[in-house]
């Protein structure tokens, strides 16, 4: 649950955009004891996958502050797996929150530079491997706020928290609970929550993620089942963009972790840059052939 003083509203839509950036950047920053981070606000802007414009930068501000000032309850929702433990906790998504501006009010610029620091009991979770990163650049290429949600919550119901190695290749929600669960308002009627959801669903079969999605009963008792592509293999965010670097198409990354699997991948690129750093070896042709 989730409540806000009288100023701000409680986190909600373009938020989450904020809140999965922030988790990835944490985790691609070696996820520091202290939770904190330091981003520019462009470079958080593009994280989340909006435009570097002065509407979206006071759209920023104010979700910063949601998550800085909203005060979180979960009860048992959150699994520190190793430890076969379930948590409850209170806290607020951002414990503390600075940032640097041109003017005395707060509008955040292009020189703007943001210092934050996660909550321990969300940096905790990281840690123990329960909050898992996003897809981010698969995420952030998305067309619409409404596919980038649909897309993080079936992301995390495809696994088991009592047994996150386990991902499944099918789901089947009851329409309206799905549509709670995706805060999409339904009135009890659920072709509100399939309307909403069409475009999404669209998208997300276009884009090679679902394989399909099947719409089963009538009125109230519909369900929807999503089925997942095969062949859709998820990349390290981190991974990916060291490959990119070398100029490794995305998809050629995805087809070298389905062979060879992330830590090998790792490894090896790693090992890599080491060598053409130190002049061991030199780069003939293209870096990434």
């Amino acid at each position: 649950s989730c409540e806000a003083g009288v100023k701000y509203a409680v986190p909600h839509g373009l938020d989450s955009d904020v809140s999965a950036a922030l988790i990835n950047l944490y985790i691609e920053e070696g996820m520091p004891d202290d939770g904190r981070i330091t981003v520019a606000a462009t470079a958080l802007l593009h994280l989340c996958g909006w435009h570097k414009s002065g509407k979206y930068m006071g759209l920023l501000r104010d979700c910063l502050e949601r998550l800085h000032q909203a005060n979180y309850t979960v009860s048992g929702g959150w699994r520190d797996h190793p430890k076969q433990r379930w948590t409850h906790a209170k806290f607020h998504f951002i414990e503390s929150l600075n940032f640097t501006t041109l003017d005395g009010v707060g509008l955040f610029d292009e020189r703007s530079m943001i210092v934050l620091r996660l909550a321990e009991d969300v940096t905790a979770s990281i840690r123990s491997g329960y909050l898992k990163p996003l897809d981010s650049e698969f995420m952030t290429s998305l067309s619409r706020p409404r596919t980038r949600v649909l897309y993080r919550v079936l992301d995390a119901a495809r696994f088991d928290p009592e047994n996150p190695d386990r991902q499944v290749d099918t789901l089947t929600f009851p329409v309206l609970a799905w549509g709670d669960q995706c805060k999409i308002p339904s009135e009890g009627q659920a072709w509100r929550v399939i309307r909403a959801l069409t475009s999404p669903h669209q998208e997300l079969i276009k884009r090679g993620y679902l394989a399909d999605v099947i719409l089963s009963g009538r009125g109230k008792d519909q369900t929807v089942r999503y089925e997942f592509a095969r062949d859709f293999t998820k990349v390290d965010p981190a991974l990916m963009r060291k490959f990119r670097e070398y100029g490794v198409a995305d998809g050629m990354v995805r087809k070298l972790v389905r062979e060879h699997g992330e830590s090998f991948l790792t490894e090896t690129i790693t090992r890599f840059a080491a060598l053409v750093s130190s002049g061991v070896l030199v780069v003939r042709k293209t870096k990434a052939a």
